[in-house]
């Protein structure tokens, strides 16, 4: 290497083919090996982006719920087809998974869509626990799973939570 160095400042005639040759397939497979590494760490970060908001939705979706059901105090919860409903002193609230929301609405006839970046997968299910194991309880349990789905450069990130909580 001293040899080299000594002659560049010598000479001062620039590189032979084969050193130009020799420094460029080294500069190239650091520069590939480099790409690889910015290029992963960029999907990494993606990743654990959408992650993120995923569980953020999932905790939002799950505390609406439990926000629901605090705020009402239900005498009566039932489970009609694909619906939750919660009834005391004659209104009744329903909350549903559908067209890929979660819906909590209330007697007034309103939508009651909860908005989210993701999407609710159809395999999320409410489901209500009664101790007697008939289909109206006054207690019992509101078991959760919500399935979200998220996509980010053509490739679909799910995501799947759940929870029980007493009435």
């Amino acid at each position: 290497m001293n040899k080299f160095a000594s002659r560049l400042r010598k000479e001062e005639k620039g590189l032979t083919l084969i050193e130009l040759i020799a420094s460029l397939s080294i500069l190239s497979t650091v520069m590939i090996v480099l790409y690889g590494v910015v290029q992963f760490g960029f999907n990494s970060y993606h990743k654990i982006t959408i992650e993120n908001s995923l569980r953020d939705e999932g905790d939002l979706l799950m505390s609406s719920i439990i926000a629901e059901l605090y705020e009402l105090g239900p005498t009566k919860v039932s489970k009609v087809g694909g619906e939750v409903l919660l009834e005391r002193d004659g209104l009744t609230h329903r909350i549903s998974i559908e067209e890929g929301a979660l819906h909590i609405s209330d007697s007034s006839g309103g939508d009651g869509r909860i908005e989210t970046a993701s999407e609710v997968l159809d395999s999320s299910e409410i489901a209500v626990i009664c101790p007697s194991g008939i289909s109206e309880c006054g207690s019992g349990l509101i078991e959760i799973k919500l399935e979200l789905a998220q996509s980010y450069g053509g490739r679909e990130q799910t995501m799947e939570l759940s929870s029980k909580f007493g009435f």
